[in-house]
């Protein structure tokens, strides 16, 4: 009797089964686990520190609102890749204290002299701001090279105040490191020439050389970054060409203030377009963004993939 009614009621919920599938209902099925597609929780980002390397003569103070303009679209290009900025610093490109090479803004230092970037920038590019800065160099690179090396001991420089509570700005080593470099005056020298080395050799060469972390880069104790994790972003004039093709060329960039022409100019000498090719391929990262287009329309995309590029490189990711 008890397998006769096993059988039958088998019978009995196969047919109810056919029965429900024939009439359209939906079956549903409830698996237990994860679905990753349903996580809604965003991936963490990626986290980089900035160091702005910006040439300081007097015809900086007529840009300084487009360089800041530059720098806080790089930082959206990155969110949109899911990379923040940490820690935001800016260097003179040229000018120095004697021999050393201040951070004259930080984004979030506490006892700040200046409100944002372009108020900083346009004090030391006046007359008032240039005292504190009496000294320059004439090689490219050779501030960067310099601060580099002491960013790890670096406070922020405060030329209104005496900060004897001063400590380093930037600390322990982000995932990534990123120098903006601004300048629209001509280059100093061209990258092969002999004045534009770094201790003797091409300027990528020295930048991404070292034994696992690059040699030029010392954060807080003594720590760095591999020269694949810190990448060169080099906005400047174009290089290698002449006045007339300089101007008809920044004219054609759709949204480039026409005005803005009295206060840039081209370079004879080719060195950052050089420098971002060799970084690539001394297993570094650069890239060359021409000024007139960084200042146009197209600055939102321009920056907008420099930052998804970084981001890739990072291995950042997005929801």
């Amino acid at each position: 009797m008890r397998a006769k009614s096993i059988r039958f009621l088998s019978s009995s919920c196969i047919a109810a089964l056919a029965l429900f599938v024939l009439s359209g209902c939906t079956i549903i099925r409830y698996i237990e686990g994860n679905n990753d597609d349903n996580n809604t929780d965003p991936p963490p980002p990626k986290i980089v520190d900035v160091l702005v390397m910006v040439e300081l003569d007097r015809t900086t103070v007529q840009l300084a609102e487009e360089y800041q303009t530059i720098l806080l679209g790089l930082g959206t290009g990155l969110g949109k890749a899911n990379v923040q900025m940490r820690r935001v610093a800016m260097a003179p490109m040229y000018r120095r204290s004697g021999a050393a090479v201040p951070l004259i803004y930080g984004e979030g230092d506490a006892s700040a002299d200046f409100s944002s970037y372009a108020e900083a920038i346009t004090f030391f590019a006046q007359d008032d701001g240039q005292r504190y800065l009496r000294d320059e160099t004439d090689t490219d690179g050779e501030n960067l090279a310099a601060v580099g090396l002491e960013l790890g001991t670096r406070a922020i420089y405060h030329p209104r105040t005496a900060d004897t509570s001063a400590e380093a700005y930037f600390t322990t080593p982000a995932d990534g490191f990123i120098v903006l470099q601004l300048t629209a005056r001509a280059r100093e020298c061209a990258y092969d020439e002999a004045s534009c080395q770094l201790e003797g050799v091409p300027a990528a060469e020295y930048f991404t050389r070292g034994d696992g972390d690059a040699d030029w880069l010392e954060l807080a104790s003594g720590q760095g970054l591999p020269a694949d994790k810190i990448f060169f972003v080099n906005v400047a004039t174009a290089e290698d060409v002449d006045e007339d093709a300089f101007v008809k060329k920044c004219e054609r960039s759709p949204g480039f203030p026409a005005a803005k022409l009295d206060y840039i100019e081209p370079s004879p000498n080719v060195y950052y377009k050089e420098l971002s090719q060799q970084l690539g391929r001394n297993g570094g990262w650069g890239k060359f963004i021409d000024l007139c287009d960084a200042m146009g329309l197209n600055s939102v995309n321009i920056l907008g993939s420099t930052g998804a590029e970084i981001g890739q490189k990072l291995g950042a990711k997005t929801k």
